[in-house]
């Protein structure tokens, strides 16, 4: 089963637009999970920027409150100071207990001028000596220059690794050293607002990420660390092998989008779930693949319209018009419009009929001219017949009379008489065919030079038959260089193209058959000469015999001279009525083959149809009706959009 020209086009043009399409899916899906990537990263490139910006505020903030805590600490001691001044009594061991109560320090110790603790609130600690521990000797400088201050960082205290900050000033009322030690109280609240932890947590809550920082060591200095797969080592070791500028991201081998920045002697590190990225990715990709199938129907359906409206109905209407005329119908016509090849073709088309259809006119005016001449000669042939048959009655009235005078001087010319009759009964036909024959040779001659006109018309249908040829394969050339677009327009191309070929052939086959039939009748023409020739001869030695017996015959047809003009009178008759009868015979013969041939040749070409052409009428020639009313062509209607093309 051939499959439909709709089917040839769109089966490709759909494979390739998906293979388009499909490509373009592809492209666009790996650059959308790409620039998903690039924007997620650029996301938490931000995230760890505000953390390093919010983590360096604290810093600051922090620096700032500790100087400030320095700065109250110090008056605060050297408020002990003042007060031990005033009232020695506060050295004892109950009062200072008190004053480190009232004053909300937790431990208060004063040395004397060699550095050791006289008196404490911390009774454990009276006699120690500040010079014997690493800690507590800087505190020593105060004795040499009363007006130096010291505010210790909170650090670990050797005795029992509790966290203290102590803060030293001079004795004011003899050589000595102040000193208090606070715990870090309301340090600790602030530092656990400030710890790194905390620059994570908003982000890890809200984001479903993970975050935290490594030291100049590649050590982990933050308790937020996450890793899910494999140990810490290993996968900090992946992640800074993998860091190879100040700031940056990349795909870890546990499937994490990692972004970092480094800075100073830290390195911020966020760690952001593929997941998330992936569901970005896919819902991305199904919008993508949503927007894809809409395109494609949207395109296919427009492609599907436009090439039915612009490409198919012309070709199916011309299919109709190739049909018409492949049927015989010669006047049928386009009527396209159009500023494309399709106009070309239509008007192209439109010429080449009006030129067959000019063409078989003639032929066929011709064909009935040559009706009409052989029906003139039957005619001509019968009213011959008659006066033959008129005459034919009078010759018999005189023969009965010739023969009555012919009994009375038979006894004396009987065998004189019947010399004389054969030999100018046969030198009188032998003329006679001898006349004959030049009327057939001059009647084959007329017919040779008719066959030569139609072998001639059969020459120009060939020119127009290979005109047409020429016509086709420039329209399939043309079609090849449209290429898809062309692709129906070569189909008909290449039927109007067979079609020609067909005609072209058609002509050859009846030009060979014309030239057969002139060769025979120059074969004929020449034993008509030949017969001419012959009965020449046969009509001198007929001559030669007459002298002979005219020499015998003379005195009896010098008795006889009524007797034999009458009966040359008759013969004369006679031969006239015999020649007449075979010209006539001969002429109805001629006229009868001359009649069917170009009836036959009419049937042919009837079967084109031409408008404005009056229907030649047979049935008033011999009473023979050859034209049948049923045989008419019927044009159908057009051929619908989804029938076959190809069925021309």
């Amino acid at each position: 089963m051939r499959r439909k020209i709709v089917y040839k086009m769109f089966i490709p043009l759909f494979i390739v637009m998906l293979l388009v399409f499909g490509s373009i899916f592809f492209i666009v899906t790996n650059m959308t999970k790409t620039n998903i990537i690039k924007l997620t990263a650029t996301v938490n490139q931000e995230h760890i920027d505000s953390i390093v910006y919010e983590k360096e505020n604290k810093e600051r903030t922090l620096i700032s409150i500790k100087k400030e805590l320095d700065y109250n600490y110090i008056k605060q001691t050297k408020l002990v100071a003042e007060l031990i001044n005033e009232n020695r009594s506060l050295l004892k061991i109950e009062n200072i207990k008190n004053l480190a109560k009232k004053m909300n320090i937790d431990e208060i110790y004063v040395m004397d001028k060699n550095g050791i603790i006289i008196s404490s609130n911390n009774e454990s600690t009276i006699g120690f000596d500040f010079k014997t521990d690493n800690q507590t000797r800087p505190f020593m400088r105060i004795i040499d220059d009363p007006t130096y201050v010291l505010a210790q960082d909170y650090m670990e205290r050797g005795v029992d690794k509790e966290l203290y900050k102590y803060v030293g000033v001079a004795r004011i009322d003899e050589p000595g050293i102040i000193q208090i030690g606070l715990k870090p109280y309301h340090l600790e609240n602030l530092m656990k607002k400030m710890e790194i932890e905390t620059y994570f947590k908003k982000i890890e809550n809200s984001k479903n990420l993970k975050g935290y920082i490594i030291d100049k060591n590649n050590s982990s200095v933050d308790k937020t660390v996450n890793l899910k797969n494999g140990s810490d080592n290993d996968v900090l070791t992946e992640y800074i092998s993998k860091m190879n500028s100040s700031s940056g991201y990349f795909i870890s081998k546990n499937n994490y989008l990692i972004n970092y920045y480094k800075k100073g002697d830290f390195t911020y590190i966020l760690e952001d779930d593929f997941k998330n990225i992936k569901k970005a990715v896919h819902k991305s990709s199904v919008y993508i693949i949503s927007v894809f199938i809409i395109s494609i129907i949207i395109l296919f359906i427009s492609v599907l319209y436009i090439t039915k409206y612009f490409v198919l109905k012309p070709v199916s209407f011309f299919i109709h018009l190739f049909k018409k005329a492949s049927e015989g119908n010669l006047s049928t016509r386009s009527d396209i419009r159009t500023r494309d090849e399709m106009n070309v073709l239509g008007e192209n088309f439109n010429a080449f009929m009006e030129i067959l259809e000019t063409l078989i006119l003639q032929i066929r005016n011709g064909g009935k001219t040559i009706l009409e001449s052989s029906r003139e000669m039957s005619r001509a042939n019968e009213d011959l017949a008659k006066k033959t048959a008129l005459q034919a009655t009078v010759l018999q009235k005189t023969s009965t009379t010739m023969e009555q005078i012919s009994h009375i001087v038979k006894i004396n010319t009987d065998k004189t008489k019947e010399a004389n009759e054969i030999i100018g009964n046969a030198k009188k036909k032998a003329e006679s065919v001898a006349h004959l024959s030049s009327d057939l040779k001059e009647s084959m001659t007329s017919i040779n030079y008719s066959s030569k006109s139609i072998e001639n018309i059969i020459e120009v249908i060939d020119e127009i038959a290979f005109q047409t040829n020429l016509l086709a394969l420039n329209a399939a050339v043309e079609a090849a260089r449209a290429g898809e677009q062309g692709r129906g327009f070569a189909v008909v191309a290449a039927e109007v193209r067979n079609l020609a070929q067909r005609s072209s052939k058609a002509a050859k086959e009846i030009k060979e058959k014309i030239k057969d039939s002139v060769e025979k009748i120059d074969e004929g023409s020449l034993l008509v000469d030949t017969t001419i020739t012959s009965l020449n001869k046969i009509v001198l030695e007929i001559n030669s015999i007459s002298e002979v017996i005219f020499d015998i015959t003379k005195g009896a047809n010098e008795q006889a001279d009524g007797i034999i003009d009458m009966n040359n009178s008759i013969a004369d008759i006679d031969a006239n009525i015999q020649v007449n009868a075979t010209i006539s015979e001969e002429n109805s013969a001629a006229a009868s083959v001359l009649y069917h041939q170009a009836r036959e040749f009419l049937n042919f070409v009837d079967f084109f149809k031409i408008a404005n052409f009056d229907e030649f009428n047979y049935d008033d020639i011999r009473g023979v009706k050859l034209y049948n009313d049923k045989n008419k062509y019927d044009p159908e209607s057009v051929i619908p959009f989804d029938e076959e093309i190809e069925e021309i």
